[in-house]
């Protein structure tokens, strides 16, 4: 929950700022620069009507719109922190190849079999898949019988 808040903490400072900027550059502050800037004279050297707040503006609102995608997919993403497939007597690591399947091949829902997770680690005896990840922010650990399936949500 921590990171949540600190995520929406982080994007609201960003809108805050945005404002902001709108606000002081449509100010009184920067009406002699407004007109007749450098910046302002390159884009109608270049015969577009553009002026520089419409410029910044719309600059703020894309960056705004694009941080908000980062955020969304990076908290989307599903992060394998250990796994392991262990029977009562033998313990078995599988977090390399369980989290090259999740974060490199994208896999969310994992058949508990031998094949899946590179081998049999016990012959014969019934075993336990143990995962430990984090995804939306949130860690969690999840485990499941041999021949189940375990969703990544």
């Amino acid at each position: 929950m921590p990171r949540l808040v600190k995520v929406l903490g982080i994007i609201l400072l960003g809108a805050i700022g945005s404002i902001l900027g709108a606000v002081v550059w449509e100010s009184s502050l920067f009406k002699t620069w407004r007109t007749g800037n450098p910046i302002d004279a390159s884009l109608n050297w270049l015969g577009l009507p553009i002026s520089v707040r419409r410029v910044i503006l719309t600059a703020l609102v894309l960056w705004s719109f694009i941080s908000l995608i980062y955020i969304f997919i990076s908290l989307r993403r599903i992060t394998i922190h250990s796994a392991s497939y262990n029977s009562p007597n033998v313990e078995n690591d599988v977090t390399q190849v369980l989290r090259g399947r999740v974060e490199g091949e994208g896999f969310r829902r994992i058949p508990v079999t031998n094949e899946f997770l590179g081998g049999d680690p016990h012959v014969g005896v019934g075993k336990t898949l143990t995962v430990d990840y984090s995804v939306w922010g949130r860690r969690r650990t999840r485990m499941i019988g041999e021949g189940g399936h375990l969703v990544l949500r």
